[in-house]
């Protein structure tokens, strides 16, 4: 019996130093579509938000409290098990075909027919079209997750980023239209299900050369043995990033819901938006490492050490001005929005510091572990989130938030360490250059803004001071104080050098 082809396109990068090149170069096509995937998304979001009410938020926040579940099962992290699998061939992605696309056709139905009960845990019987609605999401996520998967695993990244700029800004300009027009809520819906169709039309269409259907039950074993805990570790992930709007959407209505909800968006936003470059980059490039230990630890931190210098500044000047920012930008309608995103900027901090380990794990093939870590901050948020609800209101789940996550996010570091052979003390230590940064940054616009308060500028003279400030005290920490980190930084995103280089 001939063995099986091996995967079309998917050359073997066997120097550590051909790698590192091809990841550099994908790292610096995320990174320039990033930033315009970043820009794109605010100033959408914020146009789309003039002409919305929280309450419209608030109905697709209560949607995205089941969605994520049903997603997982969708996929079963088909995706993550390709990407990671080190001698693949066209046999497990014609498998992993077939077993995604009739996975994905089952829960969509799954899901149609769940709706009404969902609808009815809110006691609200008018959600049941809108949730009906988006179970097209599953079907499209599971026709979607093998194409995608094979050109992340051949780190096609520049035919990806480019696809997430079209989806941005169809999606965006799709949602501003019909928010104008007065559709309300639906405008969110629809522009969600139309970013989600081109993504699956193109990703198709960029991987159809390994895309065929066939029954493999052997393939199919392999998928379930590794997407079974890798699924539970990403449910895991689910229920404590959605459990407080659960809470929130059960105790508050939609109006408080939605306010939270945006808040939690644009807290979560800077990390989200630079995480889909560093994740889907980190991922594939270390799946590759994985074989030479030293090595997967040495770029593992450094990997993280410079995602942390790029969120953490931006993290930090939202606590600092969205007081200014929000009036000026959002309108009076979204002036509760100050406080949750405040509250929210600072927890996303520590949310960030371990934001990367699952990926660690998983891409180190210990999907197993990537489970039992994240099944800490899934028992122990919930809970905090309900007893602060339940005796303090929404202050609560703040309070939840700032008290409870840093203690989960040290137990995250400590179980992660032995699997990682990272100690915690140097996974901590690593990131002290952003903290310091940071924390430059954060004393100087806390003193532009004190000094300038009796001069009453303009609100948009007073922001753009503080933030131009902020900029500019963070770059000369991290110049003056980290140069070799500098130096790093910019080697790996700006000149033409390997990411071998740049890491080292």
């Amino acid at each position: 019996m001939s063995e099986p082809s091996p995967i079309v396109g998917d050359s073997p990068l066997n120097h550590s130093s051909e790698l590192g090149e091809k990841t550099r170069q994908s790292a610096m096509w995320m990174g320039a579509m990033t930033v315009l995937w970043q820009g794109l998304s605010w100033g959408l979001t914020l146009a789309s938000a003039r002409y919305l009410l929280p309450s419209d938020y608030g109905v697709l926040a209560l949607a995205e409290t089941f969605t994520p579940y049903i997603s997982l099962l969708a996929t079963l992290s088909v995706g993550t098990w390709l990407i990671q699998k080190s001698d693949l061939n066209l046999r497990d992605t014609h498998g992993a075909t077939l077993f995604a696309s009739l996975l994905s056709m089952f829960v969509a139905v799954f899901a149609f027919l769940l709706c009404p009960v969902v609808a009815g845990f809110y006691q609200d019987s008018s959600l049941i079209l809108p949730f009906r609605l988006i179970c097209l999401v599953f079907l499209l996520r599971g026709l979607s997750a093998v194409p995608d998967a094979c050109l992340r695993r051949d780190l096609r990244f520049k035919e990806l980023s480019l696809l997430q700029l079209v989806v941005v800004l169809s999606r965006g300009v799709l949602q501003l239209v019909l928010a104008i027009m007065g559709f309300g809520f639906w405008s969110l819906i629809i522009g969600m299900l139309a970013s989600e169709a081109i993504t699956a039309v193109a990703t198709m269409f960029l991987a159809r050369h390994s895309l065929r259907f066939a029954w493999t039950p052997v393939v199919w074993k392999h998928i379930l043995r590794f997407g079974i805990p890798a699924s539970l570790s990403a449910v895991c992930w689910v229920v404590f990033t959605s459990a407080d709007n659960v809470i929130v959407g059960k105790y508050f209505g939609t109006e408080v819901l939605g306010v939270y909800a945006m808040a939690y968006y644009l807290a979560n936003l800077p990390m989200s938006k630079i995480n889909a470059m560093f994740r889907s980059v980190s991922f594939s490039y270390l799946s590759r490492l994985k074989e030479i230990p030293g090595e997967f630890q040495q770029k593992s931190l450094e990997l993280n050490r410079i995602f942390c210098f790029l969120v953490f500044p931006v993290l930090g000047g939202m606590a600092l001005v969205s007081d200014q920012a929000i009036p000026l930008l959002f309108g009076p309608s979204w002036s509760g929005l100050v406080a949750p995103l405040k509250v929210l900027s600072v927890a996303t901090l520590f949310r960030v510091v371990v934001d990367s380990l699952p990926t660690l794990l998983s891409a180190n093939g210990k999907a197993v572990q990537a489970f039992y870590t994240q099944l800490l901050p899934a028992v122990i948020l919930p809970i905090g989130f309900f007893v602060g609800a339940e005796q303090f209101g929404i202050e609560g789940v703040f309070g939840a938030w700032l008290v409870l996550f840093p203690l989960v996010m040290l137990g995250m570091i400590f179980l992660s360490q032995k699997e990682l052979q990272i100690s915690a003390w140097s996974y901590l230590w690593n990131l002290h250059g952003p903290v310091v940064c940071t924390a430059i940054m954060s004393i100087a616009v806390f003193g532009i803004k004190m000094a300038t308060q009796p001069l009453h500028l303009a609100d948009w003279l007073g922001l753009t001071l503080q933030i131009s400030m902020g900029v500019a005290f963070y770059a000369a920490g991290l110049f003056g104080i980290f140069p070799k980190d500098a130096q790093r930084f910019l080697k790996f995103f700006v000149k033409r050098e390997s990411a071998e280089g740049a890491l080292a």
